[in-house]
């Protein structure tokens, strides 16, 4: 099918220079270029993407905090361990410093664009990567369902190593169950260059993050040492 669009617009990943170029030559017919939008389930628009490459907050709707592990603030110019959302324009259910799990860097000096709100970049959601030591993995290249299963879930407890955990839907053939989803995770994994990683059956059920949400997996938060 050929399409001829006038404008696109992102939401819901990272949208990169590189991915930005790619969809500018695959669609030559944009007239208004790429809206690239910031939001979440908690607030649709947390920011807005301007001609320079920047997202600025609209400080008159929201509070966006880029924050350290122990939620204090970080320096303009230093990237966060994740951020905290405060919704100022929520009349029925106020959202006070709810944490993002997002990486964001405010800039220090005024957007080239001239907008009076700050400006920054995001690195993207913890929970949407997998990280082994220098490789990066998108969380959709693993699957994770099971026709025997209710959920299944991979959590990452140290750099190369993973458990599985699910909830089953008959007590037939457990093993059989994390058998075959462990045999599509470590495929995943040897087809990166990472056969290394080991991967192992939990009894645990799947984990729930503070605010009742279910996450197909959960990557280790990336620390200090490892940045850069």
């Amino acid at each position: 099918m050929q399409i001829e669009p006038d404008v696109l617009k992102v939401a819901g990943e990272t949208f990169t220079p590189e991915l930005r170029k790619r969809a500018q030559k695959a669609f030559p017919s944009l007239q208004f270029d790429i809206l690239d939008g910031y939001g979440c389930t908690e607030c649709l628009f947390m920011a807005f993407g301007c001609d320079c490459g920047r997202q600025h907050v609209p400080e008159d709707w929201v509070i966006l905090e880029a924050v350290d592990e122990n939620h204090q603030p970080v320096a303009d110019g230093t990237l966060s361990a994740t951020a905290l959302l405060t919704v100022l324009a929520n009349e029925a259910q106020p959202l006070i410093r709810y944490e993002l799990g997002d990486r964001l860097r405010f800039y220090q000096d005024p957007c080239p664009c001239d907008s009076p709100f700050r400006s920054f970049e995001v690195e993207g959601r913890q929970a949407t990567v997998v990280r082994v030591g220098e490789v990066t993995l998108s969380l959709l290249a693993f699957d994770l369902e099971h026709e025997d299963a209710r959920r299944v879930q991979m959590i990452q407890t140290a750099e190369d190593v993973f458990e599985i955990r699910a909830e089953l839907l008959t007590d037939e053939n457990p093993d059989q169950v994390f058998e075959q989803v462990i045999r599509s995770v470590v495929e995943v994994f040897t087809k990166n260059g990472l056969a290394g990683v080991k991967i192992h059956k939990s009894d645990a059920p799947p984990q729930l993050t503070a605010s009742g949400k279910f996450h197909e997996v959960i990557s280790r938060p990336l620390t200090p040492a490892r940045e850069g």
